[in-house]
């Protein structure tokens, strides 16, 4: 899925509902990252201390580091550079070196600072200027950490160095290798990744990548590259960082105490870690608790965890089989008994006389009046859906048409536009309307009303789409009808607040409801009186 405006109010609802978890998780997320990566790059192609600056031989190669580490502070910020080039700069010495060289950890971090200050921001580098501009910071930058890499020498090293030694062998040749690796090399790659990733705004939503429905998108998390959205399935983000984060640090305690890690922790850890993320997944899908973003991504980085931990239980192997199928076992009931749960909770008939189905509760001269009310569904939806289904049992001669189906990769902005074409064709005939349109049918029905005003006579609005640019007040004039809208304020899909603002923009005659619902509406959609709702005579 690309380009989807429903995105818009996602991203805004995930950073309302979500923006603690964000602040903490992803900037711990960054730091650690750029610590591994500094980590490991170093362990290829040389640290930017000491034994690599010092020896001519040796000085070109930590030319990738600096090159990697740079471009990482750039984007992530000032404090992201300081805090991971000094943690990643102790932590690689610690591994390495025979002594802790405290200064080289600041002056790494000190660069990552300067560095950071630039920060990358999007579009930043369609001006042709401010590619120029990277380039004479980043000389500017170097010419300042040579300076403090001279001085820091002079005061720490022991015995002291001749002044023409401090400038050539450490001031010199770390200015030298900036020149090479990022002073013209940096730009260019930012550059080219503003243009992959910041030209527009696109929201990449692939089953592949999140396992969920754009229903069900608050099981997912969104990682942001320039103005680029990819979202990925929370819990499956969790395991793969958690199994990195504990490969990286038994690997780093193998290499600064050199002993492996015990099979027997590690059995006892595989047998520990996995409870509690069959306990959330558990009881949600067992109906008795609805999963949090933060709960998913905090148990998938303990499983993580757990499936790096299994490597170092050869010795245990057939016991390690047992487990594996033990719980996989009791995932299996707990799937089991979960979908008989939620099947038996969607067959249960409401007990209200009213939504007795099997009851002819209509007069023939009401159905005659009720033929011009048409459904319209919601983007992954169609009109033989619950409410589709509803709608046709409590308002006989509804119209509940199937638009053309989403499919993932399509343009929302196409989709619209062919699903408006079916709609106009629905509506020519027949005059005036009662429109029931729900989320993506919502921002439909408005669409429609703004197009054809005098074919429309009431809109009801189910978790309605409306932060869309087709319903800019510039381009839609102001709706002169009754309207009625239903939100829920524990919608995760379309934020209320930005929906009823353009709503209050959009309508002249609005009655707005905010129930204690999700964006489904389920049990708001059984409990209206719909015969009374529609009836505008």
């Amino acid at each position: 899925m690309e380009d989807n405006s429903e995105f818009n109010t996602l991203k805004n609802s995930q950073n309302n509902q979500e923006k603690l978890l964000r602040k903490i998780f992803l900037n711990l997320l960054t730091d650690a990252f750029i610590i591994m990566t500094y980590f490991y790059i170093s362990e290829i192609f040389g640290s930017i201390s000491t034994i690599y600056i010092d020896d001519s031989e040796l000085f070109i190669y930590f030319g990738v580091t600096l090159l990697i580490f740079t471009i990482f502070s750039i984007f992530a910020g000032f404090y992201h550079g300081f805090i991971a080039g000094f943690i990643g700069e102790f932590l690689y010495q610690l591994a390495y070196y025979d002594s802790i060289y405290l200064h080289w950890c600041f002056i790494i971090g000190i660069w990552g600072l300067i560095c950071g200050l630039y920060k990358y921001k999007p579009l930043k580098y369609q001006e042709r200027i401010k590619i120029l501009y990277s380039s004479l910071v980043l000389i500017l930058s170097s010419i300042i950490i040579m300076g403090i890499i001279i001085y820091s020498q002079n005061i720490f090293n022991s015995p002291q160095l001749d002044k023409n030694t401090l400038i050539l062998n450490y001031g010199f040749n770390f200015f030298i290798q900036a020149l090479i690796s990022i002073v013209f090399i940096v730009p260019i790659i930012l550059f080219l990744y503003d243009k992959a990733f910041a030209t527009r705004e696109r929201h990449l939503y692939y089953i592949l990548f999140t396992h969920h429905p754009f229903s069900m998108s608050d099981h997912t998390f969104y990682f942001k590259f320039g103005r680029t959205y990819i979202y990925l399935c929370s819990r499956c983000s969790g395991v793969i960082i958690g199994g990195t984060f504990a490969f990286f640090f038994t690997h780093l305690i193998e290499t600064i105490y050199n002993c492996e890690f015990s099979q027997e922790v590690a059995v006892f850890l595989c047998i520990i870690l996995p409870i509690p993320g069959l306990i959330d997944w558990g009881t949600q899908r067992m109906l008795l608790r609805t999963s949090t973003t933060e709960s998913r991504l905090f148990t998938g980085f303990i499983i993580g965890n757990a499936l790096h931990f299994m490597s170092f239980t050869n010795k245990y192997y057939f016991f390690m089989l047992f487990l594996l199928i033990l719980y996989f076992s009791i995932l299996g009931l707990i799937m089991y008994f979960g979908h008989k749960k939620e099947m038996k909770k969607l067959k249960e008939e409401p007990k209200d006389e009213y939504f007795n189905f099997n009851k002819p509760i209509f007069e023939k001269n009401y159905l005659l009046e009720m033929t011009n009310i048409i459904f319209i569904h919601g983007l992954e939806s169609s009109g033989q859906g619950f409410k589709g289904k509803l709608f046709q049992k409590v308002l006989p001669g509804i119209l509940t048409p199937n638009f053309k189906p989403y499919q993932p990769g399509i343009s929302t902005q196409i989709l619209l536009e062919e699903r408006m074409a079916q709609l106009i064709a629905i509506l020519e005939e027949k005059q005036p309307w009662i429109i029931i349109g729900s989320s993506f049918g919502g921002l439909m029905g408005t669409l429609y009303t703004c197009l054809y005003p005098e074919k429309v006579a009431k809109l009801i609005l189910l978790a309605p789409l409306l932060e869309h640019p087709e319903l800019h007040p510039n381009k839609c004039q102001k709706i002169n009808i009754p309207v009625v809208i239903y939100h829920g304020k524990k919608d995760k899909i379309i934020q209320m607040n930005p929906s009823r603002n353009r709503a209050e923009k959009l309508f002249l005659k609005l009655k707005y409801n905010v129930m204690d619902d999700d964006h489904m509406l389920h049990d708001t959609v059984r409990n209206i009186d719909w015969l009374n709702l529609t009836n505008i005579s």
